[in-house]
């Protein structure tokens, strides 16, 4: 199947090549679409700008200034081939940055060509995604900006045993996280946006704790006053790690995110964005019980996280060990007893944070 078909884009690594492929195909069939090249990478990697709608109102969205964080860009490649933004095309004017950073994706790295976070480079600007993203934001002057990112599998959602496959956040503006008329915008989006996600997702869903993070592009597109929603897409179980149930479910957020936009006032009270239970890092992805230990069982618990590395352009799974002892409190993914799976150690120690191979 070719690359500019969307739903052939590999679900964890989408590298700008394969991204660029199905943006010009989807550009190509829609004339409501407009493309503009507004910056470059470090590398000199095109970034893109689309346009969609005439309307008064100003909404910006931008996905993977983590390159190796693709869903929500696969989740606006989505929305616009189905073409659900006809809908508001009259009310606003939508401006995307569908992948602000193809150099890290194209790496398969969370950071750029410079070994920068840029989501943690919005005071010092040294990053020229920085610079650019900022500079889009200042000049469209948007009512609203959503930020699209991936969070890691080890969210669950509050006390239950839940995973957290969305989450959310109406980021602080300082470090007193005062609740501003802004903020509380975004809050009442978030609300909104929660309201109208299919059933299977409404005990999955968790709220990001919204300390202050001075260098984080959200807290800084809150402090030039234009409502910030932060939308995180996760595991929605073991089968999910391309997190496609997330990608099928950002039409819906980006539906929602309009509507309440529309008439804020009327949206559902930030009380209920509150009422959200808030992320907790409760979950493990694979745990196994009763290790094996120098050719003896014991009662110890391993912990594994489930991990993928870009190796000659294909991506390698493999399992890192990352927590021993008792892990009766975490959740897993999956979950075995050293009698389903061969695993035989002689000694942890150095093993912890390193590749383990597991035959199940």
């Amino acid at each position: 199947m070719s690359k500019t078909s969307i739903s052939s884009l590999n679900p964890i690594f989408l590298p700008f090549e394969d991204f660029h492929q199905a943006l010009k195909a989807l550009v190509h069939a829609d004339n409501e679409i407009l493309l503009n090249e507004v910056g470059a990478s470090e590398l000199q990697r095109p970034i893109f700008e689309l346009t969609i709608g005439k309307g008064a109102k100003k909404v910006f969205i931008w996905s993977q200034m983590h390159g190796n964080e693709a869903s929500g860009t696969r989740g606006l490649l989505l929305w616009l081939q189905r073409r659900e933004y006809a809908q508001f095309t009259n009310v606003y004017t939508i401006v995307i940055l569908p992948m602000l950073n193809p150099d890290g994706a194209t790496a398969f790295t969370r950071r750029n060509a410079h070994g920068i976070d840029i989501n943690r480079d919005a005071r010092k600007r040294q990053t020229a995604e920085m610079r650019l993203l900022q500079s889009r934001i200042l000049f469209h002057k948007p009512e609203l900006a959503l930020n699209l990112h991936d969070q890691r599998s080890i969210f669950g959602v509050g006390d239950s045993k839940e995973p957290a496959a969305l989450s959310f956040l109406a980021p602080s503006r300082s470090p007193e996280k005062e609740v501003t008329k802004d903020r509380i915008a975004a809050m009442r989006v978030i609300a909104a946006i929660v309201a109208q996600l299919p059933n299977h997702f409404h005990s999955k869903v968790g709220r990001y704790n919204d300390d202050f993070y001075p260098t984080a592009i959200g807290e800084w597109v809150q402090q030039q006053g234009i409502p910030c929603v932060l939308v995180e897409a996760g595991v929605l179980d073991a089968s999910d790690y391309g997190r496609n149930a997330a990608v099928s479910a950002h039409p819906y957020i980006f539906n929602a995110a309009l509507e309440a936009l529309q008439n804020i006032e009327s949206a559902p009270n930030e009380s209920e964005y509150f009422a959200i239970p808030e992320n907790k890092e409760s979950f493990v992805d694979l745990i196994i019980t009763n290790a094996v230990l120098n050719g003896k069982p014991t009662t110890i618990d391993l912990g594994f996280t489930k991990t993928f590395q870009l190796d000659n352009d294909q991506i390698n799974v493999f399992w890192v060990l990352n927590e021993v002892g008792d892990l009766q409190f975490k959740t897993a993914y999956r979950c075995l007893d050293k009698g389903e799976v061969s695993v035989e150690v002689t000694e942890l120690l150095p093993l912890i944070n390193s590749r383990v191979d597991i035959i199940y």
